[in-house]
């Protein structure tokens, strides 16, 4: 139901002007306004009924499908008793639009409309006296007014917080006030979280746990719980910048904005929100907020209200902008006497609000065919702080334009400058040669070693858990993976202690001190760090268990094994890398008649790990849809931290990929996009990909032919070739003369880090980069510390 141009003013104040029909039922029904007229209960407001619809921007046709609500609705009212308007309240009004909603829409608009005129005319009567509000409305009510006076909440973030405590308190079954609700335990709550955990996602979930820490700290303070509950509660688990943004090209954003549509007055009002965003950077809330009062056209600035900070942002008005708003204002505003700069264009008519506004890039990629990955409005944001930094923008400067108050606000938003990062990528190692005797061991006659655990494991259960803690142990891991932490190698853990108490102590009620002394002498193979981790696991799980059964034996952490020292990375060079991969096509044991494309395998396995700093997990969790062949470059899904993040390629490694991905399909190999990269030549097992076990199987064997050891004879960690790109990286931007203060920011977003200051620990100070950092330093601070040579005239001068 479209308005027509021929409309009368937007507002209802407006409808009175001298613009608007003085008779507009007889205009809309010349044949039949009589009847309308004399119908029984609307006959009297027929006339400021229709007066009232033009007011709010309905079309003709609309506004008389309303008037034919009215007639349909006379015979429901009569049969509730109703003979006058006077009669009709504000219950009966809900009751119909209730009624008909889901039966006949159109009807129920009618009412809102005639809900509407009567309530702003002051003759809607309310409904029937509500009923005593029971004690958890009462409570909730309390609550929601210390929401408001004491903590100076919003009312949408009041009504939030009341519906959330509404639904724990219906779960709970019990009243405040009531000895079982002054009685709670922690065990309810956690029983509601891993129930609620269904319904929300991980980044809601904070919310709710928030939600209620709040609700029961406020029954605490009013004497109500006899226990500080909310000093229990667990905390969910949320890593930051765990979402990649939305990519938009900025080339694409102004082919778009280019041949956008103006002709009629909603494209055009699009088409300004549209440039604005792209300009500013403008959230949408701060679009739809814009009135006439925030542009001063004398000083040629924008004074932005930003609801989300309270803070006003002023920005210079560029020319293109001032056009377009020049523009809008003469061919596309409605004629109001509202201040907003921005009106809806359907009826009922008003401020264009942000939930209205967050369609319009939708709109305008649909209607000009433009290819865009995402219509999603904050992406626009994203694009146009890419714009400032590709273009040399400081940090400082994107941040002041966006309204941030931190740098690592704004950092979120640069994380899709690929081709930024992408001068942190390696190129691929010159080809050497490899002479067997050049290495410390040859072949495969280190194949035999034994690894440094020489003892077994207990082994955990296969098929859930046996032990009297098994039901423990399911809530236990149920309740955090409902806060959001995975909990797959803590799982093993449990299962680990579940298996031990299962065979040893079956007739056991509480888990004692010698149970835990028992199954830590029964790790003794495990080495001291691992073995301390896994005891601060169970310990936490005991604190977890002491809740409800407080004979439970709590460890002490001071009596946990020393963690040793991190182990030195064994840095490995280029020229190594080379030998590498000359190597992958040597061993025998690589290429087998199953799985010819192994050495090819490995061969872009090296490249990956040492070329893109690629942690273990993230290669082999690569699949074919990971991998964008135009963009070259690759999508890393829910790595460590639940992180994602895209990692461009070198030219050269890019170019081996694409070779190797039309190896795979000239061997017809598995090139769905959910099959792995990493192909291990076995269809049946976990749907074709390397296991971390023959990854690293394969990666001894290489490193044995090719020489490349430790100071130990052993072959390097998979992990040591992040360590080695990590220095590479530093090592050929002080070899450039470049600032490697520059770098730093931009190997962290590469490698994944929230701040460099993470990455420092892949940093380690070799010789290279010492003669490297010296050789910069003396190139730009030498001439400080020279002596200052005598003129022969001083000399003269002197004697």
């Amino acid at each position: 139901m479209k308005a027509t141009t021929s409309l009368a003013p937007v507002t209802p104040q407006a409808a009175q002007c001298s613009h608007e029909p003085a008779q507009p039922l007889r205009q809309i029904k010349p044949r039949a306004y009589r009847r309308y007229q004399e119908l029984p209960i609307f006959g009297s407001i027929v006339e400021d009924f229709a007066r009232w619809c033009l007011g709010r921007g309905f079309s003709v046709k609309t506004i008389s499908m309303q008037l034919d609500s009215l007639r349909r609705l006379v015979p429901w009212f009569r049969r509730r008793g109703k003979r006058s308007i006077k009669d009709v309240t504000a219950d009966d009004i809900a009751e119909a639009r209730s009624f008909y909603r889901r039966r006949k829409w159109w009807l129920a608009a009618g009412m809102r409309e005639l809900g509407d005129l009567l309530r702003g005319q002051g003759r809607l009567k309310p409904g029937r006296p509500l009923a005593p509000p029971t004690r958890p409305e009462a409570e909730l009510a309390r609550y929601a007014a210390h929401l408001h006076k004491d903590c100076r909440l919003a009312e949408s973030t009041i009504q939030r917080h009341c519906f959330c405590v509404r639904w724990f308190l219906k779960v709970l079954r019990a009243n405040p006030g009531d000895a079982a609700f002054r009685e709670l335990e922690i065990g309810q709550i956690d029983s509601f979280l891993r129930r609620v955990a269904h319904h929300y996602s991980r980044r809601t979930m904070p919310l709710v746990v928030g939600t209620l820490r709040k609700f029961l700290r406020f029954e605490f303070t009013q004497g109500v719980l006899r226990e500080p509950l909310h000093l229990r509660l667990e905390s969910v688990r949320i890593y930051r910048e765990e979402q990649l943004p939305h990519p938009l090209p900025w080339s694409e954003l102004q082919k778009l904005l280019r041949i956008m549509d103006r002709s009629t007055p909603q494209r055009l009002r699009d088409f300004t929100m549209l440039l604005l965003a792209a300009s500013y950077g403008l959230r949408r809330s701060e679009v739809a907020a814009l009135t006439l009062d925030h542009i001063d056209w004398r000083a040629r600035i924008l004074r932005l209200p930003q609801p989300k900070t309270g803070n006003v942002l002023t920005l210079p008005l560029t020319d293109e902008v001032a056009n377009a708003l020049v523009d809008y204002l003469q061919r596309g505003r409605p004629a109001t006497t509202d201040r907003h700069l921005f009106f809806r264009g359907r009826p009922p008519a008003g401020p264009l609000g942000a939930k209205g506004l967050a369609k319009c890039l939708r709109r305008a990629v649909r209607a000009t065919g433009v290819k865009i990955e995402t219509t999603s409005f904050h992406a626009l944001r994203h694009a146009f702080a890419l714009r400032l930094l590709t273009e040399g923008t400081a940090l400082k400067h994107i941040s002041e334009v966006l309204g941030h108050r931190s740098f690592n606000t704004t950092s979120a938003y640069l994380r899709l400058d690929v081709e930024d990062l992408r001068q942190v990528a390696l190129a691929v190692p010159k080809p050497v040669k490899i002479h067997r005797s050049a290495g410390p061991a040859c072949g495969l006659a280190c194949s035999g070693r034994r690894s440094r655990r020489s003892g077994p494991v207990t082994a955990p259960a296969s098929k859930g858990f046996r032990s009297f803690l098994a039901r423990p142990m399911r809530e236990f891991l149920a309740l955090h993976r409902a806060l959001g932490r995975k909990y797959h190698g803590q799982e093993w853990v449990l299962r680990n202690l579940d298996f031990f108490l299962a065979q040893h102590h079956v007739t056991a009620r509480f888990f004692t001190a010698g149970m835990f002394e028992g199954w830590v002498a029964d790790q003794a193979a495990v080495s001291p760090t691992v073995r301390s981790h896994w005891m601060r696991f169970v310990r936490k799980f005991c604190l977890y268990l002491a809740r409800t059964v407080p004979k439970t034996f709590i460890p002490d952490p001071r009596t946990f094994p020393k963690e040793q020292p991190y182990q030195a990375p064994c840095l490995i060079s280029e020229r190594d890398v080379a030998r590498l991969l000359a190597a992958t096509h040597r061993p025998k044991p690589l290429r087998t008649p199953e799985h010819p494309l192994r050495p090819k395998t490995m061969r872009i396995a090296v490249l990956l790990l040492y070329c893109c700093g690629l942690r273990r997990a993230e290669l082999l969790g690569l699949r074919l849809k990971d991998i964008d062949t135009e963009r070259h470059l690759l999508r890393i899904d829910q790595s460590k931290f639940n992180k994602t993040r895209l990692v461009p390629l070198s030219p050269t490694v890019s170019n081996e990929l694409q070779r190797y991905l039309q190896l795979r399909r000239d061997y017809q190999t598995p090139m769905d996009p959910s099959a792995p990269l990493l192909w291990s030549g076995r269809p049946n097992r976990l749907a074709g990909a390397l296991s971390p076990t023959g990854l690293r199987f394969n990666w001894q064997q290489i490193c044995r032919y090719a020489g490349v050891l430790n100071h130990r004879g052993y072959p390097p960690r998979l992990h040591d070739l992040r360590h080695s790109f990590a220095i590479a990286v530093l090592q050929r931007t002080y070899d450039a003369g470049k600032d490697p203060q520059a770098t730093l920011p931009r190997l962290a977003r590469y490698l994944g880090h929230v701040a460099f200051q993470f990455t420092h620990h892949y940093l380690q100070f070799t010789e290279p980069l010492r003669h490297a950092a010296d050789a910069r330093f003396r190139r730009s601070f030498a001439h400080l510390f020279a002596a200052p040579v005598a003129s022969k005239s001083t000399k003269g001068g002197a004697r």
